[in-house]
């Protein structure tokens, strides 16, 4: 496996800039996934680093050595993409095997490495038919397949679950989280569904306007964002992001009024400011115990329930793990966790640390 290394990497289509210089490292072994609304540059990173698009500026070194100019098909990268890209008319087996015959490699070893990723990824039974009588989730693991034989130094995969119902993708991640843990390969994920990043990734990179805005860990970008987008971008359902004023020793949202208590003000809190929330933080309570909402949308899943509560123009999520009595149109009152809130400015949308609830040594 390889080291994947982007350093003021740039890419532009005539006047228009898609990528703004971004540095980036991927270890050797680590699993990276690319995250962010459509439209930020993701895909066509992830197309830099494939060799499938040229890069403007910077320099691109995978394994250590530069490649900005050497053919995608000299990189030892395997990609996986959306839509699979199978050949219709071959079976499983000769799609798996078909880079192999490309370089001409000896019958034996073919067949041992395609049926090494046959058995790896329960494939075995399915060898001789064609995509076509394939599900979705299958095809995906041939793609898989194919990609493994090549044993290349670095994995890409291109959305490679967008294209299955809901409950596939949870199994699909799954599988591919333990192909990673078990081939210990260098790989990076482009995707544009969060949870899927939460899940997946040993680091994560939160990508807008073709800017890294944070990456890390996932739990370290969830507990302290360190923007305005990252905050409501990371997170499901999304951190709820309310306007908030200081208000002696205290602050105040919406007309009701909250003590900073034991956590204390933080230092470089503007007048004005925004607190983001997460929904599990943000409690329902009687109404005139907090900020004063009406329930507009119930939505039980089982083992725990989100609404959403009107205040004002504004719609802020709660959720909790038990079953109570709540209907569309209940007046209730919204009380934020003060020891769990994140703060912001409004003004440079920067997180403003140490935050209360996180206090520094």
């Amino acid at each position: 496996m390889a080291s994947v290394t982007l350093s003021g990497v740039k890419k532009r289509f005539g006047a228009l800039e898609i990528i703004r210089e971004i540095d980036l490292n991927i270890e050797d072994g680590e699993f990276v996934v690319l995250v962010g609304p459509s439209g930020c540059g993701k895909s066509t990173l992830l197309r830099m680093i494939a060799g499938l698009e040229s890069i403007t500026a910077g320099e691109a070194r995978i394994d250590g050595k530069v490649v900005n100019n050497v053919a995608a098909k000299n990189r030892d990268i395997a990609m996986v993409f959306q839509n699979y890209a199978l050949y219709p008319h071959k079976t499983v087996r000769q799609n798996i095997e078909f880079s192999l015959r490309l370089r001409k490699a000896p019958k034996a070893e073919m067949d041992r490495k395609v049926n090494d990723a046959a058995e790896l990824l329960a494939l075995t039974p399915l060898l001789d038919r064609t995509p076509r009588a394939l599900s979705g989730g299958q095809r995906q693991r041939v793609a898989m397949g194919r990609a493994i034989v090549r044993d290349p130094k670095v994995f890409l995969f291109d959305e490679p679950l967008s294209n299955l119902d809901a409950k596939l993708r949870v199994e699909m991640r799954a599988q591919i989280k333990a192909l990673h843990r078990r081939l210990g390969a260098t790989s990076v994920y482009v995707t544009h569904d969060q949870v899927e990043a939460m899940t997946m990734g040993d680091k994560i990179v939160v990508m807008r306007g073709g800017e890294i805005q944070q990456m890390g860990r996932p739990i370290d970008v969830y507990d302290a964002p360190r923007n305005l987008f990252v905050a409501g971008f990371i997170g499901s359902p999304s951190m709820n992001l309310m306007p908030a004023r200081l208000d002696g020793d205290g602050f105040a949202i919406a007309g009701a009024r909250f003590d900073w208590g034991q956590v204390g003000q933080p230092n470089g809190v503007p007048q004005d400011f925004i607190c983001g929330v997460r929904p599990e933080d943000l409690l329902l309570v009687p109404r005139g115990e907090g900020i004063d909402g009406v329930v507009a949308v119930v939505e039980p899943m089982g083992g725990e329930t989100v609404a959403s509560v009107a205040v004002g123009d504004a719609h802020y999520t709660v959720l909790f793990r038990d079953r109570r009595p709540l209907e569309v149109g209940d007046k209730v009152g919204l009380v934020p966790q003060v020891d769990m809130l994140h703060l912001f400015n409004p003004v440079t949308e920067a997180r403003i640390d140490p935050s209360p609830m996180r206090p520094t040594a």
